[in-house]
């Protein structure tokens, strides 16, 4: 099974001289943005739905409330399974944002979010004024106070590895071995336990584990009930999936959900 992706650009910046742009755009379900890259740095924040941004062989998962740092000169691309809304922060490389010189994710303020609506407000009705500017450079100073987070998924080149981590991704609760898919795939497990190890950096069970929760933290935001979630990602029941959300977030999966964190 394969991804079908239909492309769709992303907005046009517009035509300001301000070394701090900010936009909005809705993304369609199973809609991929191609890959660019802006001379620029961006901070990509998703409002509504949950994007994937591609970067080289790195899948980061953009779930609510989120957002990644994407540095200037950047190659990537970015899509959405069942549509997206997400905010745009685009700056000048000459602007000093103390952030680190490769992709980052973070989870974003409920402080940072209003900043960020108040001024896309401000970007529709055209205002000018000496406080869209003071806006502007809190929102930058407000950045690099966001609280790191890491829901990288590693994406492998191999044919054969994408074969089977597209299966996974689209039905998580697949629960087969490395060595069942060795047989299905016509190979030694030995062989295909090297292919990923080689390709991803981490073991195949590592990977789903970790593939699981980037899931989980998609559908939690959506609301879905946790046992439901807990189902379809192949745990036995909710407290067991519970007990690994709590393992790898700190807290269970109704606390993350709160709006108060």
């Amino acid at each position: 099974m394969s991804f079908e992706w239909i492309d769709q650009p992303l907005t046009e910046q517009d035509a300001s001289r301000s070394p701090v742009r900010i936009r909005s755009q809705v993304v369609e379900p199973r809609r991929r943005c191609p890959s660019i890259s802006y001379p620029w740095h961006q901070w990509i924040c998703a409002t509504h739905g949950t994007l994937t941004v591609m970067v080289d062989s790195t899948w980061y998962v953009v779930p609510p409330r989120q957002a990644l740092w994407i540095p200037s000169g950047t190659q990537y691309s970015l899509a959405t399974m069942d549509g997206a809304e997400f905010t745009c922060v685009s700056i000048e490389a000459t602007v000093e944002v103390n952030l680190a010189d490769h992709c980052t994710m973070f989870r974003v303020s409920s402080l940072l979010i209003e900043l960020l609506e108040e001024a896309d407000h401000i970007r529709q009705t055209k205002e000018v004024s000496s406080y869209v500017g003071l806006l502007q450079r809190i929102i930058v100073e407000q950045l690099h106070r966001q609280k790191e987070q890491d829901f990288r998924l590693p994406w492998p080149s191999n044919e054969r590895l994408i074969t089977i981590c597209q299966q996974v991704y689209l039905h998580p609760d697949d629960t087969r071995t490395l060595e069942q898919w060795a047989v299905l795939l016509g190979i030694s497990s030995r062989t295909l336990t090297r292919l990923f190890t080689e390709d991803m950096g981490i073991s195949f069970r590592a990977w789903r584990y970790r593939l699981r929760l980037c899931r989980a933290l998609e559908w939690l935001c959506h609301a879905r009930p946790v046992t439901e979630i807990a189902q379809e990602l192949g745990y036995a029941n909710p407290s067991a999936f519970a007990y690994m959300f709590k393992e790898s977030m700190g807290c269970t999966p109704s606390e993350w959900r709160s709006p108060a964190r």
